[in-house]
């Protein structure tokens, strides 16, 4: 395979006046395909070297039963291609609040074509005639799925976006050097497709699965210091609550809002 990019980056940086700055900047990028998403080849063996999976219902045919897996490869993979945006304002005032600086900044990125390892049974199976070609060998008289070959696929699009704020403070004073900092990162959105084939769902909130992230991570810290000799700091993190595994939204359940919830 032979992959060629010339991606674009932007920045923008306005400073009416010492205390306020605002900036901008775009970027887009390309990522390709790794060596061994490209060449992986487990099943040198051909049917020797499957393994038995666990039952499954197959729409196709109306009922459930067990096949066989292999891992395989997928030689026309495509890379991954994003494109980046952030904007965001700088407030370092004088006087009485030097050395004072809070820095508030937005940033959104849309993601193209994500690469995933696609070696859920259930899924493929309902897939039916939309799974990835290669990935389901039906028997031509029964239609029975016989194999899957489980491989790297570009299962579809994506985005998060959110915001970052810093605070950071420092005062000398007669008996020392007091500090004080903290940073917040806001994720609003992380839309993933959970599977190949399906819209985007929200992954913020569902910590408990792969890629899932919490809305609100935070961190601060209080510091003293005198000369070179006394120093004593204090630091608290943050988490926001989340979901457990299974509730109403979580990605398990590809979009459906009608799934019964696992209440476990």
């Amino acid at each position: 395979a032979k992959l060629h990019a010339t991606k674009p980056t932007f920045g923008f940086k306005y400073q009416p006046f010492r205390a306020l700055t605002f900036r901008a900047s775009y970027a887009e990028a390309f990522l390709p395909p790794t060596f061994s998403q490209l060449t992986q080849r487990i099943n040198t063996g051909g049917l020797a070297a499957a393994v038995q999976t666990a039952q499954f219902f197959d729409p196709v045919v109306g009922r459930s039963y067990s096949s066989l897996s292999v891992a395989g490869n997928n030689p026309a993979l495509g890379p991954e291609e994003s494109k980046n945006f952030s904007y965001g304002v700088i407030w370092e005032p004088q006087g009485a609040l030097k050395d004072f600086r809070f820095n508030l900044e937005y940033w959104r990125i849309e993601k193209k074509d994500l690469i995933r390892n696609v070696n859920d049974v259930q899924q493929l199976a309902n897939m039916g005639d939309r799974a990835p070609d290669g990935s389901v060998q039906r028997n031509p008289t029964t239609h029975l799925i016989e194999l899957f070959t489980f491989a790297n696929y570009n299962v579809g699009d994506g985005m998060t976006d959110g915001w970052d704020i810093s605070l950071d403070y420092r005062k000398a004073t007669p008996i020392g050097v007091f500090g004080f900092r903290a940073r917040t990162t806001i994720t609003d959105h992380l839309k993933l497709p959970p599977a190949i084939g399906f819209a985007p769902v929200d992954y913020v909130g569902f910590v408990n699965i792969p890629e899932g992230v919490n809305h609100l991570k935070a961190n601060g810290s209080l510091s003293w210091s005198s000369g070179r000799h006394w120093r004593a700091s204090w630091t608290t993190l943050y988490q926001s609550g989340y979901n457990q595994r299974g509730s109403r939204g979580d990605p398990i359940y590809l979009g459906d809002p009608s799934r019964p919830l696992i209440t476990t």
